[in-house]
């Protein structure tokens, strides 16, 4: 009994650890992309999100080893296993049951998942670096509009040197240039970028897949600003990116939309396969202005053949019905990778600027028409069941 109670303690702590990083991930923002439900095992990446949108990459729960029987006997008496590890669990049980109300390949667009709407947001960077003869320091931004680029599209880098303490006065480098790097055993020189002085900022554009060094296959890159402020003071600023050297997948438009028979919306979107590859898809659900977020997507697509082919993806019904958001819709944002093998980096990117015609819009719907019942399936209910199992070894009552 006592060997059973120790396994229980471990087991609940895994559960409330696994429940608590998935409360957190409900609530706040994070960069990592959602993981693919084709691709795991469900069972409640800021799920993260992205890389940060809600989904896990929790597939199984591995029992934890248990301590010596004495040392846990030590560590909590029966008395407060019989208290504090059922209410854990409960707990733990009450969090599962309220975030899978939603799947985790179809969410509402709420602030846990609106970051995924910004999987492709620049990161900036800077730092002080130099001073001027009175010692007052200067500091250097630079950044690039996207993180990612697909064939054909050019990044615009952005850059700015002022001094650091109010009022910020622009000041003007000695030395200013951008290269364009590729990793192969140690960063290459693909080709160089010149700056452009537009007002208070200094501008560079280049595009990737035109650059013939990054145009022969992907590759691992980054983009370096060199700035300098006489012979003591040279910064490089080093910002990584991502490109498509070719379109590894491509979607052409919207071939049609339904209800299902599960009361969720289905799209069939016009596709031109390149690999036959696990394919992922990440798109989102928009009212009929492209304004409003309602619902998210993500799931793997596993053609079995190249070329042009329809591909359904499916937003779930309550998300669309409690939104009480009708009319038409617009499926925006769609990007992804395709897991091209012997590709390095291994999982090619591929993007659908919402710019591009045709617009992806549906007929008109209203809310109603959707599901207002929660998510159900096998794998939903034998976790469930997990998490009771577990409350009545620990003598409670789930």
């Amino acid at each position: 009994m006592h060997k059973r109670l120790v396994f229980a303690i471990g087991l609940l702590a895994a559960l409330v650890a696994f429940a608590f990083y998935f409360s957190k991930r409900s609530t706040s923002a994070s960069t990592h992309p959602i993981a693919p439900r084709a691709e795991v095992h469900v069972t409640p990446r800021k799920l993260t999100g992205g890389d940060q949108r809600l989904h896990t990459q929790i597939n199984t729960m591995e029992a934890v080893e248990p301590e010596p029987e004495s040392e846990a006997v030590a560590i909590l008496s029966n008395a407060q296993v019989g208290v504090e590890s059922v209410e854990r669990a409960r707990k733990s049980l009450e969090i599962y049951k309220e975030t899978m109300v939603y799947p985790p390949w179809s969410r509402p667009i709420d602030d846990s998942t609106r970051h995924l709407l910004e999987w492709n947001k620049p990161w900036p960077i800077g730092q002080p670096f130099a001073a001027d003869k009175d010692q007052r320091e200067i500091r250097v931004d630079a950044s690039l509009d996207k993180l990612f680029a697909s064939m054909g599209e050019p990044f615009t880098a952005t850059v700015t040197v002022k001094y650091e303490q109010p009022p910020n006065e622009p000041a003007v480098p000695e030395q200013l240039s951008g290269r364009v790097q590729y990793l192969d055993g140690e960063w290459k020189l693909a080709a160089e970028v010149t700056f452009a002085k537009r007002g208070d900022r200094y501008i560079a554009t280049f595009t990737p897949s035109t650059i013939p060094a990054l145009a022969a296959k992907p590759r691992e890159a980054q983009f370096l600003v060199h700035v300098q402020m006489g012979e003591l003071f040279p910064k490089d600023l080093p910002i990584p990116f991502q490109y498509s050297a070719t379109d590894s997948f491509t979607v052409d438009g919207l071939a049609g939309d339904h209800v299902t028979a599960d009361g969720s919306l289905e799209v069939a979107l016009d596709v031109d396969v390149k690999y036959v590859a696990p394919t992922l898809i990440q798109a989102y659900l928009f009212d009929a202005d492209g304004k409003k977020g309602i619902a998210t997507y993500s799931d793997y697509f596993r053609p079995t053949a190249v070329g042009k082919q329809q591909v359904l993806i499916k937003f779930f019904g309550k998300a669309i019905y409690d939104s009480r958001i009708g009319g038409r819709y617009r499926v925006q944002s769609l990007n992804g990778h395709v897991k091209v093998p012997g590709a390095i980096p291994a999982e090619v990117f591929w993007a659908r600027s919402d710019q591009l015609p045709p617009l992806l819009t549906t007929r008109p719907y209203s809310s109603g028409q959707f599901t207002r019942d929660a998510w159900t399936s096998p794998e939903k209910d034998a976790k469930i069941k997990q998490y009771e199992d577990l409350i009545r070894d620990l003598g409670g009552t789930p």
